[in-house]
């Protein structure tokens, strides 16, 4: 406003005095801030209608009465970085996209020198960042940046501020700021992984790094009863800082906190990173001794999760463990109690021992038993393992291609007539193993059912079929309603985003529940019996059958309901497929079983009349 329009204003009273010192900030072309209106820039006077126009960001050409204007917008610098954007929109862009460390700069030094995501964000948007997957593709690059620029500080925890400052600060004191502001496990752990990156930095870490080691020990030891998956996160980067400081290893270490924690250990470890995850399973040789890898093995076929399952595998063949892995794949698939995981390991590290061992038709009719078994109990964890079969083109014939016909023939029309995918699909699956075998074509053709499982319901023992429903009314009255209670106590410590509590009470909200739809869909398809009175001229449900091989080698195996299996003693479920390659044989006959062929010797009940 001109010198003269405001003394006339002011001389006519048309406004107040203190009105008119301000307004004498606000000429044309003067950027202004606006607390509802946002960023702008004065237009023009309309000294006749009484009004400043306003060209905001978010709307041009808005008129504002003289007083109202001198009381609510603030004069704004044009070094500001949105006085930059206005003036040339272009190069603002331009530059965001291209020197994103050089625009966070310049955000933030408008900002007052820290600005949190959010109002980084609401300076791209709309014109430079669109949406949120446009912001965090630029964050992630201005990130990058910034961490390795000592001006800035990113904290870990995404509500607290970004920070500039004028001169740079070593990482390392960054880190150490980080871990002195850090109350949760989680950003303990964060800030314990920053100090190692930076350990290299400190002139005497050994001396400067005892005391956030000692503190970070007692802090995993006080989380374990809070947060065990949390406090083995901290027990790991504790020494891993420790290591990397020349420091002794505090006690209890890693190894102490698994063996503690061996009874949760499956719902513990499976919210891991994939770097705590295999942490925590190097320490096992130390925690359990000679028993480590029976423990493995019990672990393994409980757990949910490809990646958790693949690290176990990992870890065993790592350690020179191949025997020990390849036994338990043997009992699980025997029994038919192998999982979708620890099937996916098998078919997807196939070339490598001991995988290498298993690949076999009668290994794709596992997969295919295994998947239609979840599809009907609604469980998805198969999901990966089905797609595997799809897109990993090679796994099917190589599978099929280096065994007999009729053992291909068996699985061919098992795959021909799977619920687990759709026509097409299975014609499709089933090409693959006509490329390597023509003969089996004639299964398209409407060939052979080689199908031994009886149909209509399970066949379960009533010690298993009680042993379901108490398990299953455990679940609705104690754990389930626990869990309930435990999310809302994670919830009340506020701010969900942060909040590893209540994530994990969540996650085992999953497991419960997808356990309990398990049960109900498998009490709802069965039938208790006590196996007695079987038929034993042939080997059937109810009976024990000792077998021969063709070197003197003898075995034997009960064949029971579906959920009595047993590897240890030998038990079988009546729809394993050692036990569908022995049923409806006599004595005297032989069965081809996955470890070779082997006589029928015997035949006599399970259970004593």
């Amino acid at each position: 406003m001109s010198a003269e329009i405001l003394a006339k204003l002011l001389a006519a009273e048309a406004i107040p005095t203190a009105a008119g010192l301000k307004l004498q900030t606000l000429t044309e072309g003067t950027f202004v801030q606006h607390k509802s209106w946002g960023f702008g820039r004065i237009a023009r006077w309309d000294a006749a209608g009484g009004h400043v126009i306003i060209d905001f960001i978010t709307k041009k050409g808005h008129p504002m009465p003289f007083v109202f204007a001198a009381e609510s917008l603030t004069p704004m610098p044009e070094t500001h970085y949105l006085a930059h954007k206005i003036k040339d929109p272009a190069a603002a862009k331009a530059r965001a996209l291209n020197e994103p460390l050089a625009a966070a700069q310049h955000m933030l030094e408008s900002l007052g020198g820290k600005a949190s995501l959010q109002q980084l964000q609401n300076m791209l948007a709309p014109d430079i960042v669109a949406n949120d997957a446009a912001f965090k593709a630029w964050w992630d690059k201005a990130r990058k940046a910034m961490k390795a620029d000592g001006r800035f500080l990113v904290p870990a925890k995404k509500t607290e501020p970004i920070e500039f400052r004028a001169e740079a600060v070593a990482k390392s004191d960054d880190a150490l700021t980080l871990w002195n502001k850090a109350r949760k496990t989680k950003e303990q752990v964060a800030a314990l992984e920053e100090i190692a990156k930076h350990v290299g930095e400190f002139s005497d870490p050994a001396t400067k790094l005892k005391p956030v080691v000692d503190a970070a020990a007692v802090a995993a030891h006080k989380a374990k009863n809070l947060d065990s998956s949390a406090a083995l996160e901290l027990f790991a980067a504790t020494e891993e800082l420790a290591l990397a400081a020349g420091l002794p290893v505090p006690s209890p270490g890693l190894a102490e906190a698994v063996r503690g924690l061996e009874k949760d250990l499956v719902s513990i470890l499976m919210p891991l990173g994939a770097a705590r995850l295999r942490a925590a399973l190097r320490r096992f040789p130390e925690a359990f001794g000679v028993e480590w890898t029976r423990r493995a093995a019990t672990i393994l076929p409980r757990v949910h999760g490809q990646r958790v399952a693949t690290e176990i595998c990992r870890v065993l063949v790592e350690t020179g463990e191949d025997e020990a892995l390849r036994g338990i794949f043997d009992q699980h698939i025997r029994a038919l109690t192998i999982t979708p995981d620890m099937l996916y390991w098998l078919a997807s590290e196939r070339a490598e021992a001991p995988a290498n061992e298993f690949v076999s038709p009668e290994l794709l009719d596992v997969i295919l038993t295994v998947l239609e078994r979840d599809q009907a109990n609604d469980i998805k964890r198969g999901t990966r393992l089905r797609d595997l079969l799809q897109t990993d083109r090679d796994l099917i014939p190589d599978l099929v291609r280096e065994a007999e016909i009729h053992r291909v023939r068996t699985v061919a029309a098992h795959l021909l007539k799977t619920v687990v995918y759709d026509e097409l699909t299975r014609r499709s699956l089933l090409a693959r193993i006509i490329k390597i075998h023509p003969a089996i074509g004639s299964l398209l053709d409407g060939g052979d059912d080689a199908d031994k499982a009886d149909e209509g319901p399970l066949l379960v023992s009533w010690e298993s079929l009680e042993q379901r429903k108490a398990e299953l009314d455990e679940l609705v009255k104690v754990k389930i309603p626990q869990n309930v209670k435990d999310i809302a106590i994670a919830r009340s410590y506020g701010d969900l985003r942060e909040n590893f509590e209540f994530k994990s009470a969540k996650q085992m909200q999953g497991v419960l529940q997808r356990r309990r739809r398990e049960l109900e869909g498998q009490l709802a398809d069965c039938r208790g019996t006590d196996f007695a009175h079987p038929d034993t001229s042939q080997v059937g449900i109810g009976t024990v059958v000792d077998l021969r091989g063709a070197d003197g080698q003898q075995e034997t195996f009960t064949i029971l309901g579906a959920w009595d299996t047993d590897p240890d003693k030998n038990i079988l479920s009546y729809l394993a497929p050692y036990a569908l390659a022995l049923r409806g044989k006599k004595v005297g006959e032989k069965a081809k079983l996955s470890t070779g062929e082997m006589e029928i010797v015997a035949i006599r009940p399970a259970r004593p009349a």
